[in-house]
């Protein structure tokens, strides 16, 4: 028990960060993720070499290799009887009674612990989101997407183009429109000459050259960790 709380710590830490209420999260879940991922992996090749050099009598397990039968690998059913000193469990494929009245060997649970975590994140986190990824690459300092595999970073940067495509033509329209409107008025307050307006402003062209947000974005450093990614 001493060993699983120390395990357990890690994802204690990264539930009660997840909790906040007074900072950005959905940025945060994946980084953690991965952080638990390796903490996992590493705890689990530590584990194996613990287990070996207490008995140096026998190899390394495999995936193959059969673990001591007092270990349980999943609980099937507990009786409705609150006194019942037994219990039915499913080990290797079949059933069997358990006394829980008598003390169980605990050798090797740890290890099966750690296996059941790394399977267990491997499985449910191994495909990323859109919006993870994307809010992710949107927490400056986070941008760089240093857990994320290559294949995720690139799916990340073309979701950003291309939302970032889509705000620019409908932003477009929007900007036409007041464009226009802000025109009338300026007709209607002054009566200037025509050639005179042109040649005051036709040699600005500075704001009317397109500007990618998305690459200066990238270009900016990332931001320091104690920064808040909404005042930024």
């Amino acid at each position: 028990m001493e060993n699983l709380v120390e395990i357990l710590k890690k994802f204690e830490e990264v539930t009660r960060t997840l909790g906040g209420s007074k900072y950005v999260t959905l940025s945060l879940i994946y980084p953690l993720i991965f952080k638990l991922k390796d903490f996992v992996e590493k705890a689990l090749i530590n584990q194996k070499l613990k287990d070996y050099n207490l008995n140096t009598n026998t190899t390394l397990l495999d995936d193959n290799d059969d673990l001591p039968n007092e270990i349980l690998e999943e609980f099937e059913e507990i009786p409705d009887s609150e006194i019942a000193d037994t219990i039915v469990v499913n080990e290797k494929g079949s059933k069997k009674n358990l006394n829980i009245s008598k003390p169980i060997e605990t050798k090797g649970l740890v290890r099966l612990f750690l296996e059941a975590l790394d399977l267990s994140l491997k499985k449910y986190w191994s495909v990323s989101s859109e919006v993870g990824l994307i809010t992710t690459l949107l927490d400056p300092r986070l941008k760089k997407l240093t857990c994320f595999s290559e294949s995720d970073k690139q799916k990340a940067n073309t979701l950003l183009i291309k939302k970032y495509e889509k705000y620019i033509k409908e932003n477009k329209v929007i900007n036409i429109k007041e464009n226009d409107d802000q025109v009338e008025e300026i007709s209607d307050e002054f009566e200037l000459d025509k050639s005179l307006m042109d040649s005051i402003f036709s040699n600005d062209e500075s704001d009317e050259k397109y500007e990618n947000e998305v690459d200066i974005y990238f270009n900016h450093k990332t931001a320091k960790l104690v920064s808040n990614p909404l005042f930024w």
